[in-house]
């Protein structure tokens, strides 16, 4: 048995290389700024979840959030209409690689039917709003035009409430009907093809004195603009000393309260006018037989989508403030 010589050394084992102070520094950082990012977007998270919860529990939220997703869909439908040049390609496609078994018997997404779906909710929710309708039009004839601050606008309020029951009255009558719940046994309504005409009929009424009521409520706040006008001029001639006639502090706070109520207003005036130019072509559309020639489903989910998109920010703004 031989032993090993004590003289024979082996070599060190070889240690490994100390890290920088900058690579250390980083890995402690790395932990706390991964925590960091990922609880800041667990709160956004669970904010808007909060949010969205508030925005679809109200009636405002929830309409204003079904009617935004149905007109998107209505765009995205038709823009995923096949046009003769896809079609093409797609059965070139399918001659070089047919489908197979598996392929064609796999379920497929239809935006056509859950576009569908979405419009028969929107039908469907809108049938418990009759009461709000017949509650504006009483609160209308229970008030004497002499004691509004406008007995025209009074008027074109009172002629817009009983379109819009009107039209809720026939709407909810087609839609029980085309469901077999109501029976229309006339045979010049054709069903209830008459039915939905007329009362798409009735919206489009609603809307055009939404126009009149806007176009009074222009001459009416110029006609106000005006006399502050020449009230302020008036002021401006009037005599007073050097040292405040040109000074800023000589501006009023009720002129600084007027001038952003003023401002106010004329943004929602212009919002209201987009919102109403926005759905009239669609009830034209759906007033008339055979509908207005050239606007398509991709048209309506644009003209739709604009109407309601400010309504859905301003819902969800005030959803996101209640919870934060």
């Amino acid at each position: 048995m031989t032993e090993t010589p004590s003289s024979v050394e082996y070599p060190a084992p070889v240690s490994d290389p100390k890290p920088s102070s900058k690579s250390i520094s980083s890995l402690n950082r790395l932990p706390t700024s991964i925590i960091r990012i990922l609880s800041s977007n667990l709160r956004t998270t669970n904010t808007n979840l909060l949010a969205l919860d508030k925005l679809l529990t109200s009636q405002s939220g929830l309409s204003a959030f079904l009617s935004t997703t149905n007109y998107a869909l209505y765009i995205l439908s038709y823009l995923s209409r096949p046009t003769p040049s896809l079609t093409k390609l797609r059965n070139i496609l399918l001659r070089q690689h047919p489908p197979s078994k598996l392929t064609s018997s796999s379920p497929s997404f239809s935006l056509t039917d859950l576009t569908s779906l979405i419009v028969d909710l929107r039908i469907t929710l809108r049938l418990f709003s009759l009461p709000t309708y017949y509650t504006w039009v009483r609160s209308l004839l229970l008030t004497p035009p002499s004691t509004t601050p406008d007995p025209l606008t009074h008027y074109i309020n009172l002629v817009q409430s009983l379109s819009y029951l009107l039209f809720q009255i026939l709407e909810n009558v087609a839609h029980l009907h085309d469901k077999k719940i109501l029976t229309i046994k006339s045979p010049r309504l054709r069903g209830s093809t008459e039915v939905w005409l007329w009362s798409s009929r009735f919206w489009t009424l609603g809307l055009a004195c939404e126009f009149a009521r806007l176009t009074r409520e222009a001459i009416l706040s110029n006609n106000n603009n005006n006399y502050y006008y020449y009230y302020n001029r008036q002021k401006q001639q009037q005599p007073s000393s050097p040292k405040t006639s040109s000074s800023p502090a000589n501006i009023s706070i009720s002129d600084i309260i007027i001038n952003a109520d003023q401002a106010q207003k004329t943004k929602r005036w212009y919002q209201e006018l987009q919102t109403a130019a926005c759905w009239f072509p669609i009830a034209v559309h759906y007033s008339l037989e055979n509908g207005i020639k050239g606007l398509n489903g991709g048209a309506i989910g644009v003209l739709g989508l604009l109407a309601e998109i400010k309504t859905l920010k301003t819902r969800w703004r005030g959803a996101k403030k209640e919870v934060m």
